[in-house]
């Protein structure tokens, strides 16, 4: 598309445009490397010597590369804070390969204040528990004390789309004036909201 420039002012505010987006992008790579070099700070020699091994090879470089796109494309510090973790294989938890691409993409984009939803709503007490997942039961009552909540029928449905929670096989129920809405939660996704939590305390003193 061709950006037509007419006048002083729309060259100023072109300008201020590209400016703002360059700041942004180098803001949003600053914070990732910034909280990769602070897990750094406190790795044992052994985690050290391994990440710059990594950082020497052509495929370290290409996973670095990668993890930066993904910190560009998310308004939250507490998701580039969780990139930095999962970057450096934080000892805090034993993901593999396949649990780190899942988490990168399930956050990509992701609002913090969706973040936060996602780890009150881990907290909930679950109404069954089953082998592959928990199931949790939110009433009318509950979510008006959910402190994060918004739409709840909006931003629970965004995080089963994510893959950060898993759907309900039964229909949520009506009741005139009350409602209740259901959804499942897997280890792997409990597993998510511990990450994200340590990323949030993190953030706040990095």
């Amino acid at each position: 598309m061709e950006i037509q420039i007419v006048g002083k002012g729309a060259v100023s505010v072109y300008g201020c445009l590209k400016d703002a987006y360059n700041k942004s992008r180098k803001r949003k790579i600053d914070n990732f490397m910034k909280y990769v070099d602070a897990r750094y700070e406190v790795m044992t020699p052994q985690e050290r010597d391994k990440l710059i091994h990594c950082l020497d090879s052509s495929e370290g470089q290409d996973l670095l590369s990668d993890y930066v796109n993904n910190a560009l494309n998310t308004s939250s510090d507490i998701v580039v804070m969780s990139y930095a973790l999962l970057y450096c294989n934080d000892p805090d938890f034993n993901f593999s390969t396949q649990d780190k691409r899942s988490m990168v993409s399930s956050l990509q984009g992701i609002s913090d204040d969706l973040v936060l939803l996602f780890i009150e709503l881990a907290k909930l007490e679950p109404t069954h528990e089953y082998e592959a997942f928990k199931r949790i039961l939110i009433t009318h009552q509950i979510g008006d004390e959910i402190k994060n909540g918004g739409n709840l029928y909006v931003d629970i449905p965004e995080l089963i789309r994510r893959g950060l929670l898993l759907p309900d096989p039964k229909p949520a129920t009506f009741s005139s004036s009350e409602w209740n809405i259901a959804f499942g939660i897997s280890p792997v996704a409990l597993q998510c909201v511990k990450l994200l939590e340590k990323s949030s305390e993190l953030r706040k003193i990095t």
